[in-house]
């Protein structure tokens, strides 16, 4: 089954309601706690630890983890934002969030960057992507594999 969704220009989306098998993603978050990369392909999370030493920690996801993300990707609309996802209403600050987030399924592929500055005026959009964003960072550091790891505790300061 296909669910199919638009975007205020008309334009048409069509996500599988199921998780596709070929679903894979590439997770960056950079914030004022934690910098780290994930890679679902090779399952496999990268984390710098001092400027020449990357700590590399096996994450493997259940497939009710990539549910849950897949089910969260649909309820956003995620095709429908730009690669880069810019807020007009700001105050620029140094410990702002980033986010890099690309994923690819039955032949597409999609980026979506963004800088989670101090919004002045949220809107719905700018908050279901952060809660996809906090919600794949809380799938991967709540893993059995990351809670053992030797950097657990100071990647989750």
């Amino acid at each position: 089954m296909i669910l199919r969704t638009s975007d205020e220009c008309g334009d048409e989306f069509n996500y599988p309601l199921n998780t596709p098998e070929d679903f894979n993603f590439e997770f960056k978050i950079s914030d004022s706690d934690k910098e780290y990369l994930y890679n679902s392909i090779n399952q496999k999370l990268y984390k710098t630890i001092y400027f020449d030493k990357i700590d590399t920690l096996e994450i493997i996801l259940k497939e009710r983890d990539k549910e849950k993300i897949w089910n969260k990707l649909i309820s956003i609309n995620s095709l429908y934002y730009p690669e880069t996802y810019e807020v007009d209403d700001f105050i620029e600050v140094s410990d702002s969030d980033s986010f890099s987030f690309f994923f690819k399924f039955n032949g597409i592929t999609k980026r979506i960057n963004f800088k989670n500055h101090r919004v002045i005026s949220s809107n719905k959009k700018i908050d279901d992507l952060v809660s996809l964003f906090r919600t794949i960072d809380s799938i991967i550091i709540n893993k059995q594999e990351f809670m053992n790891s030797r950097e657990a505790e100071y990647l989750i300061e």
